[in-house]
């Protein structure tokens, strides 16, 4: 088995330790991959959250100023920021 390289990334991470972190299924910061994973995935359902459409059932229907708009950015439902977490974006 070879030595680890002790090169150490712009964070001052040595290769060796990066190495121990991902076969241990630990990251950098302390939480385990899984857990960074949750932590992401709980941040883009915020996101989607935030950037919902409109209600389609506000008691104003089409005459509603925000029928068919993105909640957050205003923008035509789906939005840039929709889009982009469903890998539509033209970005």
């Amino acid at each position: 088995m070879s030595e680890c390289d002790p090169t150490e990334d712009e964070d001052g991470v040595t290769v060796c330790a990066a190495h121990a972190w991902f076969m241990a299924g630990i990251a950098p910061g302390g939480l385990c991959i899984e857990g960074r994973l949750i932590e992401a995935e709980a941040a883009i359902a915020r996101v989607r959250e935030l950037h919902g459409r409109h209600d389609p059932n506000c008691p104003y229907g089409e005459d509603c100023a925000g029928a068919g708009l993105c909640l957050a950015c205003r923008e035509e439902y789906p939005c840039a920021t929709i889009r982009a977490l469903n890998g539509d974006s033209d970005e």
